[in-house]
């Protein structure tokens, strides 16, 4: 992604999808582009805090179209950019009146992503154990989430086990076929 305002230029490079905005202060009617283009909790925060809200909230609002590849047009309809769980915005000014905003995806934490991947189906610990090492968490907090997803009974091995037999009998498969292909997951 990248952005310039006058003689500064900003780029973005990474590994997903991203954005940036950058823009020079410049006197304009705040109010009313504010109600125009912006979610109302954004136009009252810009007739709170002035200029410096204005500029941070349309840095953001840029960086996110830029983001979801959707254009400006979406994000001025209306989809605020306060309070956001899907991104993070990293927002800084580089000197008085240049302001400039990051947009990227949210990552998960390692109790998000460990029911995002039980939501599709049940796992057995094991299972869900091997997904989290292969995201990159970190083992002692693998084992706190999966230990409290075992209490919560989101994980289960005695449910999915009886579950993985009548399943297993139904499609024909042998007691000892089926205890190999658990004894795998």
């Amino acid at each position: 992604s990248a952005s310039h305002s006058k003689n500064l230029f900003a780029c973005l490079i990474g590994d997903r999808p991203l954005g940036i905005d950058l823009q020079h202060g410049r006197k304009m009617d705040l109010a009313k582009i504010s109600a125009r283009y912006f979610a109302e909790e954004e136009a009252e925060l810009v007739r709170k805090l002035g200029a410096a809200a204005f500029f941070r909230l349309w840095t953001r609002k840029e960086a996110y179209s830029k983001y979801t590849g959707n254009g400006l047009a979406d994000v001025m309809r209306g989809i605020s950019v306060l309070d956001r769980n899907d991104v993070e915005f990293l927002d800084f000014q580089w000197e008085k009146d240049i302001y400039c905003s990051c947009c990227v995806k949210k990552e998960m934490d390692v109790r998000e992503k460990a029911v995002s991947y039980l939501n599709s189906r049940p796992r057995t610990r094991q299972e869900v154990i091997r997904h989290l090492k292969d995201k990159g968490f970190d083992e002692n907090e693998i084992l706190e989430t999966v230990d409290e997803l075992e209490q919560y009974h989101y994980i289960d091995d005695l449910a999915y086990s009886r579950m993985y037999f009548e399943y297993g009998f139904q499609k024909g498969r042998g007691r000892m076929r089926i205890r190999r292909e658990l004894a795998e997951k």
